[in-house]
C-alpha cells in the first residue's frame, strides 16, 4: 500500500513539473512574447548598425581631411583615391 501512495505522489510531482513546464513554453511563444522578442532584436540591430555607420563616418571624414589637405598641397591625389596609402 505504501509503494502505491508513493508512486501516485511521484506521478503527482512528475504531473505538475510537466504542466508547469508547459506553461511556460507556451507563454514564450505568445504574439506578446514573441513581439517583445523580436523588438529587442530589432533594438539590437538599430544599435550595431549606428555603431557601423558611426565608424563609415569617422573613416569619410579622416579621408576627406587627407584629400583636402593633399589638394592644398597640391600633391597628386590619384593615389590617396585609389588607396595606396603609404602609412599601410
Amino acid at each position: 500500500m505504501f509503494k502505491r501512495i508513493m508512486w501516485v505522489g511521484v506521478g503527482a510531482v512528475v504531473g505538475v513539473v510537466v504542466v508547469r513546464k508547459l506553461t511556460q513554453k507556451a507563454r514564450e511563444t505568445t504574439p506578446q512574447a514573441v513581439a517583445g522578442r523580436l523588438a529587442e532584436s530589432g533594438e539590437e540591430a538599430k544599435g550595431a548598425f549606428q555603431r557601423f555607420w558611426t565608424d563609415v563616418s569617422n573613416a569619410r571624414h579622416e579621408k576627406e581631411e587627407e584629400l583636402f589637405a593633399a589638394f592644398e598641397r597640391g600633391e597628386n591625389l590619384a593615389p590617396l583615391l585609389r588607396g595606396d596609402d603609404d602609412d599601410e
